[in-house]
């Protein structure tokens, strides 16, 4: 029998100066996002992470975090703001479409660098190799 953990999604859509950042994501999108992970985590570690609840929310970071991304102190606050009731909660920002409308970036790149590392990447590096 799988180890059970209801997963509370929560979709939060940045605001930068009054105004909402770009969002894509969408609950059914959110839903079927989780489903697939909880299949993958289900079959190699028999857990599993049911949806328990997804709600969507407007936040203006605090002074301190950064106004248009999550970094350290924006997630402590989003966690703070955002409780799990029913099981884990999963925090949902959408990062490429601000990074389409900064940068004109419209695919998804992961890497494991911070949002200054990649600006040096992209600044820095690839000017070089281009």
């Amino acid at each position: 029998m799988a180890i059970t953990i209801p997963a509370d999604l929560t979709i939060v859509t940045l605001q930068r100066d009054g105004r909402e950042l770009p969002q894509r994501w969408t609950p059914a999108y959110a839903v079927s996002i989780l489903q697939q992970a909880s299949a993958l985590l289900k079959s190699r570690t028999n857990i599993e992470f049911p949806r328990a609840s997804c709600e969507q929310a407007v936040e203006q970071m605090p002074a301190g975090a950064a106004a248009d991304t999550v970094d350290e102190a924006g997630y402590h606050f989003l966690a703070a703001a955002h409780k799990a009731s029913n099981g884990v909660r999963v925090l949902l920002v959408d990062q490429v479409a601000r990074l389409k409308e900064e940068i004109g970036l419209n695919y998804l790149m992961c890497a494991p660098l911070s949002r200054d590392t990649f600006r040096l990447l992209v600044d820095k590096v690839l000017p070089k190799l281009l």
